[in-house]
């Protein structure tokens, strides 16, 4: 696979950067999650994980919004995102949707069903709770980059990754600007108040939630809450597999592709 060319999206206000590739018909959007640092600065990687999904969808990843305010919600990214689909001309798309990027995706479901053909979330809430709240309060207060990444990444992945990858941490907290630490608490704050419990029975399409046991980010109930309330398929991860399980198990992109195939 080439290098692929990251590209910028401009819609009304709005500059969002992306990348596409694959050679299928039909459009898998992924939403990532929150994130220390740029997604698509490893986007090459990010599409050779991915390249189960190439011949038979074309697979598109968003980055939050460019330009980002000082005030950014989670309602703000859905109707952001949202916006730069359709101008793209997306529809019917399979969206698939972690963490914060889960939430996201939960309100362009509820939001514009018009757009969501498959649903996939993994490791995402539809309330807060006591667990989130208390990650939240770990993430804040006057931090270092490098105490702040290790802090993220302790809680975001599991133990033997952080035991096989730690020492790359310190030197990728070195890499992160004052803009980077910014936008990371301007997205962190923008999950403060969010809550689709009680519209989750407005999403028709099918859906497929993924979670972890061993969650410490949302803790696994968060998972059982959003499959109830969806009557939908639902699989979680043992230990060791935490928060990050998506990046993690490495059956996880087959287990999608299973559901969105059809």
């Amino acid at each position: 696979m080439s290098k692929l060319e990251i590209q910028l999206a401009f819609c009304g206000d709005i500059e969002m950067e992306y990348v596409c590739f694959g050679e299928g018909d039909r459009p898998l959007v992924v939403i990532p999650g929150l994130s220390l640092g740029r997604v698509l600065s490893a986007a090459d990687s990010i599409a050779a994980a991915y390249s189960i999904f190439a011949k038979d969808f074309r697979v598109y990843l968003f980055e939050r919004r460019k330009n980002m305010p000082d005030r950014y919600t989670i309602n703000d990214m859905a109707e952001d995102t949202a916006a730069v689909i359709k101008q793209l001309g997306l529809k019917d798309i399979a969206l698939y949707g972690v963490s914060q990027g889960g939430m996201i995706s939960q309100l362009m479901a509820i939001n514009y069903p018009e757009l969501v053909w498959r649903l996939v979330l993994c490791s995402t809430i539809s309330k807060a709770s006591r667990i989130g709240l208390e990650t939240r309060t770990q993430w804040t207060g006057d931090k270092s980059a490098k105490e702040l990444y290790r802090s993220f990444a302790e809680l975001v992945y599991s133990g033997p990754f952080i035991e096989k990858y730690g020492h790359l941490l310190d030197s990728v907290a070195e890499g992160l600007s004052e803009a980077d630490m910014r936008r990371f608490r301007v997205q962190m704050a923008g999950s403060e108040g969010f809550s689709t419990y009680e519209e989750l029975d407005k999403i028709k399409c099918p859906a497929f939630v993924i979670g972890a046991w061993s969650d410490r980010v949302i803790g696994p109930e968060a998972s059982f809450e959003i499959a109830e309330r969806l009557s939908c398929r639902l699989l979680m991860y043992p230990a060791p597999y935490a928060h990050a399980v998506y990046d993690e198990a490495p059956d996880i992109k087959e287990r999608i592709y299973d559901f969105i195939k059809d």
